[in-house]
């Protein structure tokens, strides 16, 4: 059986985000880029998103790299030459990270992760980010929604039943837990978020500008 670990994540990306990180590296394309992360539009009568997925976003950055498995199994497609397996086996995220903290509210074109790196590295991390915050973020969203119909009352999800695989139904525990801590109970809550969300960045570092959008 097949998982997802710290051994193997830094594959878990799109092959296009590799074949491009291969040009930009034969190119000597490696300039700072951002990348900001954020739903364009929302379906009807749904005004806000639940922000989460950060810690576990920050915690692959951080622990971001190709060993020599990966490397062999990148080698094997014969699509990379020497210099580029070579510059992966070095490569760690010394980017900087701004974020929305996990559980606030976040709104259509409101960045909820922006990603400035060397080129090579936003673009390398584009699949997980993209995967780890719009899936918890969903979840967390939907999780907040059940609890404002539900008022005071208690509700059971068994997801796990149904969930898309068990990576995905272990990824809903925080989610939930930050919807049930900051579900919205009125409209003027989510006024006073939005016309406070310039101080709500939350800043790591380790860790010219292209636009990515999480599909909304």
């Amino acid at each position: 059986m097949s998982w997802v670990d710290d051994t193997n994540v830094a594959l878990f990306a799109d092959l296009y985000e590799l074949t491009m990180a291969a040009s930009y590296h034969a190119h000597d394309l490696d300039q700072p880029a951002t990348f900001d992360l954020f739903a364009r539009h929302l379906p009807p009568r749904r005004g806000y998103l639940v922000s989460c997925g950060l810690d576990t976003a920050l915690d692959y950055l951080e622990r971001l790299q190709f060993d020599d498995t990966a490397l062999d199994y990148l080698g094997s497609l014969d699509l990379f030459d020497e210099s580029f397996l070579s510059m992966l086996s070095e490569l760690r995220f010394t980017g900087e990270v701004r974020a929305i903290p996990e559980g606030e509210l976040v709104f259509p074109n409101e960045p909820i992760v922006q990603v400035t790196a060397p080129l090579v590295e936003a673009q390398l991390v584009e699949t997980f980010l993209l995967n780890c915050i719009g899936y918890q973020t969903m979840i967390a969203t939907k999780a907040a929604r059940v609890a404002t119909a539900c008022g005071d009352r208690t509700f059971v999800d068994f997801s796990p039943r149904r969930d898309h695989g068990t990576d995905a139904a272990l990824k809903r525990h925080e989610p939930r837990m930050w919807a049930g801590r900051r579900r919205p109970r009125s409209s003027s809550a989510a006024r006073c978020t939005a016309s406070s969300s310039a101080a709500r960045w939350r800043t790591r570092t380790s860790c010219a500008s292209t636009t990515k959008r999480m599909p909304s």
